[in-house]
């Protein structure tokens, strides 16, 4: 009697993992749906508002700079 408790136990614990990977490959399909997307958006932008993309890419970098020099802030001290 205890092997098929043990076997129950056994089955169930490996169906909560099957779920947990199943709903992360799901969320993991989402999110690449979103980026695919937003690569999309960044290319409708980039041709019709050239400018705007340029701003965009600009601003982007002077964030980027700026988490760098805090960053290396912080590490100096």
């Amino acid at each position: 009697m205890t092997g098929n408790t043990d076997l129950i136990e056994n089955l169930e614990e490996f169906t909560k993992v099957h779920h947990s990977i199943l709903d992360a490959a799901m969320a993991i399909g989402d999110l690449s749906q979103m980026y695919g997307e937003l690569l999309a958006y960044v290319g409708f932008v980039e041709a019709r508002y050239p400018a705007v993309h340029k701003e965009a890419m600009l601003c982007a970098e002077r964030i980027a700079q700026a988490r760098e020099d805090r960053e290396a802030a912080r590490d100096a001290g």
